[in-house]
């Protein structure tokens, strides 16, 4: 198994107790959320291209801004090893701590229940992944950015979100899967009109719902198996 060197660069909210030097808004009735980045080493991991539009349609893109702190995680394979129930298709590569230097932020400053995949697309890991997060009491947001400082849909290669009490957007899916648990999700292949929306699974778990969108390669079946695998990944995995 492929192991990977992660670099956070973070900027935390500017408090009495806090450490951090910056802070990035998301909505202004809501209290303050983070944005950070992790870069994944090309040289000892595995990302993938982008079209044109933000990827996440209830949060507005953001500039990255970051302060001095820094952080270097060297992921074992042990540590890459998700343990699933359920067999990964080949194109997938186990990732079970790529996200573990954002999570506590995240969790910190969010009601959502934090579900995060324990694998991506082997196609989503061949280049540097910029890990961008906001979040607030009843929403978060990770985008898997392909630069340091850019979150659109060009500049990125897919986003995982969560919504309190969300629920699917008008006609956002066409088909129904099922998931991991028991669980009847979403999916909606890649949709392109003045731009393009990547490929999209979607799911109901303890009162959110919840959404994974990738760029990936192959027809629209495979796609839908390795987003239904990723997806069931989180599930298997449970809140972090």
């Amino acid at each position: 198994m492929k192991a990977a060197t992660i670099a956070l660069l973070v900027t935390g909210s500017v408090t009495a107790a806090a450490t951090g030097v910056v802070i990035a808004t998301h909505q202004a009735t809501e209290q303050d959320a983070v944005n950070a980045t992790v870069e994944i080493n090309p040289a000892q991991s595995s990302s993938a291209p982008a079209p044109d539009q933000d990827l996440n349609p209830t949060v507005p893109s953001q500039d990255l801004v970051s302060d001095d702190s820094d952080h270097v995680h060297h992921a074992s394979t042990e540590d890459s090893n998700p343990m699933l129930s359920t067999p990964l298709p080949p194109t997938l590569t186990p990732v079970r701590t790529l996200f573990d230097a954002v999570i506590p932020e995240v969790r910190s400053r969010t009601q959502v229940v934090l579900l995060l995949p324990d694998a991506l697309s082997d196609a989503v890991l061949d280049e540097p992944i910029y890990l961008h997060h906001t979040e607030d009491t009843r929403h978060y947001s990770i985008i898997l950015g392909l630069t340091p400082d850019c979150t659109a849909n060009v500049c990125s290669v897919g986003s995982i979100e969560a919504e309190l009490d969300g629920t699917p957007y008008p006609e956002e899916f066409s088909e129904r899967v099922n998931l991991a648990q028991n669980i009847q999700g979403h999916f909606q292949p890649m949709i392109c009109g003045a731009s393009c929306l990547p490929p999209v699974v979607g799911w109901s778990y303890a009162g959110a719902f919840y959404r994974i969108y990738l760029k990936v390669p192959g027809s629209d079946a495979e796609i839908r198996e390795d987003l239904i695998a990723i997806a069931n990944s989180a599930i298997e995995r449970g809140p972090r």
